[in-house]
């Protein structure tokens, strides 16, 4: 050591760091780093748009496609004399260029036929493949086809402003399939888009069904006939010793003068 002083003798893949005073695993490093043997840690050689060079060990400008650095001028210039080659980096040669439904693939080193994506999704020139287009908070708008940031229930995307904005005035809902407000309701209620008002859920017959929207009860069936659940048609209403025969549409009974019809377990 430059100032004498003794330190821990480590094992081997470690360093001593001379600030903790330990041994430690000695970090490893990537191409465009340095590494500092006193605090164990890795510090950049090169700025964000420079590249580093393991063979002159030196940084270089970022060249774009088809282009490669001249440490000379100190600046990107055209790999190939043909425009329409193409510059391969790992072995310094220019190629015959793609066909317009084709794409170069660097780690092949050939053109491959272009991956044909959906709306949703971009291509990814490097890998050939299909991405979302949009970001874990947005969501993908068919109609203008650009991302859009994912609302809350009762808000709406402002296409102009590029926020989401209250859809409703205070106490109503907003609904997405129909675009409208509605007045929240309590527990047991229900809104009437005709009146525009909360009220209580009808409790319709067995011949009829509910109407979400009027709040009504509509006729599925005659008074003196049941909707069957399983077969989902109307049928004659029979009494409680009596069973609906589907062949001849009559009700018939099923048990003698002192036996009781089951209609769950459908015999006697």
């Amino acid at each position: 050591m430059k100032n004498g002083s003794c330190i821990k003798q480590c094992k081997r893949g470690e360093i001593f760091n001379q600030k903790k005073g330990q041994c430690e695993s000695a970090k490893r490093c990537k191409p465009y780093q340095r590494f500092n043997n006193i605090t164990n840690t890795c510090f950049k050689v090169c700025d964000k748009n420079l590249r580093f060079n393991p063979k002159t060990k030196g940084c270089e400008k970022k060249c774009p496609l088809n282009q490669k650095f001249n440490n000379a001028t100190n600046s990107c210039e055209n790999a190939c004399k043909n425009k329409k080659e193409i510059y391969i980096v790992k072995n310094k040669t220019c190629i015959k260029g793609c066909k317009k439904y084709e794409i170069f693939n660097q780690r092949k080193g050939v053109c491959v036929r272009k991956q044909l994506c959906r709306p949703h999704e971009i291509l990814n020139n490097k890998t050939n493949k299909c991405v979302a287009k949009c970001e874990t908070n947005q969501k993908f708008n068919k109609k203008s086809k650009e991302c859009e940031k994912k609302c809350k229930a009762n808000e709406q995307y402002n296409t102009q402003t590029k926020r989401c904005e209250n859809a409703c005035p205070k106490g109503e809902v907003f609904y997405k399939r129909n675009k409208t407000c509605m007045k929240r309701c309590k527990k047991g209620e229900l809104f009437n888009q005709k009146s525009k008002k909360c009220e209580k859920f009808k409790s319709c017959k067995k011949y009829q069904k509910l109407n979400n929207r009027t709040n009504t009860c509509e006729k599925i069936c005659e008074k003196d006939q049941i909707l069957n659940p399983k077969t989902k048609k109307c049928e004659k209403h029979c009494k409680s010793n009596e069973a609906y025969n589907e062949k001849n549409k009559k009700c018939e009974t099923k048990c003698k003068i002192n036996e009781k019809f089951d209609k769950i377990k459908k015999n006697v």
